[in-house]
């Protein structure tokens, strides 16, 4: 039998492995399933009968097993050795982003670059190192002013994606600082994942705030990846649409900041 403690590199038991990790309760269910042989790879659903091809979708390979996804398959090996990780700190978090990015790909046809997954998978970590859960302020606008704070406007996004058909759409509101309404959007994407989903909202929200005149604004999301990926804006490279226009319209315009909170109710 597949030994996946050797595979991930651990020695101890697997339950005391998972339980004793510090980061995020979904990692945690990742890393149990995982070793529980029960990550839905190809081979361990022809295995189950509900499919009768065993080999990789990405590469070809004959078998994907939890051996071929996480060590052996190219994107794998490419994350590895862009990977400057502390291994104790960030292993898990980069093999669960491994697993949750070759899903997007296979199913949504989404790709991420090995550095933009070990990026994403240092934010978090570095995230719950400083405690999860707190606001999040530190980085503002590079030409952010002393000024009162009552002139800064919140801004707050939602999106919906349907199961079914994969349509997504956005919406938002913008208040100021003592919580008057300002504005209200929302906007049908079509197909589109719940992350790309999360930046259209935002970056909607920015220009309809930008066109009104307003040039500070806090950025409210209960996604702490975006939120991570937001704070570093290092995204120059990235092949997602959405996020290099982001990722444009922060660095040259207005003043902004980031909060994530636990939970987001715009209406």
């Amino acid at each position: 039998m597949l030994d996946v403690g050797k595979i991930l590199g651990f020695q101890e038991e697997y339950w005391k492995i998972v339980w004793k990790y510090p980061g995020l309760q979904r990692v945690r269910a990742f890393l149990w399933l995982a070793f529980k042989q029960r990550l839905l790879t190809n081979s361990e659903r022809a295995r189950r009968g509900i499919s009768h091809c065993s080999s990789c979708t990405i590469c070809g390979h004959d078998l994907e097993d939890l051996a071929h996804v996480f060590r052996d398959c190219p994107p794998a090996k490419d994350v590895f050795q862009d990977c400057g990780l502390i291994w104790s700190c960030r292993f898990r978090l980069v093999t669960w982003r491994i697993w949750k990015n070759r899903n997007l790909f296979i199913f949504q046809h989404i790709s991420w670059t090995a550095s933009e997954v070990v990026k994403v998978s240092s934010c978090w970590g570095r995230h719950y190192d400083s405690h999860v859960g707190d606001h999040i302020n530190n980085k503002q606008g590079s030409n952010l002013t002393v000024n009162s704070d009552d002139t800064w406007v919140y801004l707050s996004t939602n999106w919906v994606v349907a199961k079914d058909s994969g349509y997504a759409t956005t919406r938002g509101v913008a208040r100021d600082w003592d919580g008057n309404w300002i504005v209200g959007f929302n906007r049908f994407l079509g197909v589109c994942s719940p992350f790309e989903a999360e930046f259209w909202g935002i970056l909607d929200g920015i220009l309809i705030l930008f066109n009104k005149g307003y040039r500070r604004i806090i950025i409210m999301t209960d996604n702490l990846e975006v939120a991570q990926i937001l704070i570093d804006m290092d995204l120059e490279d990235s092949r997602i649409t959405v996020l290099q226009r982001t990722h444009h319209i922060l660095q040259s315009k207005g003043e902004w900041r980031i909060k994530h909170i636990q939970e987001i109710r715009i209406w």
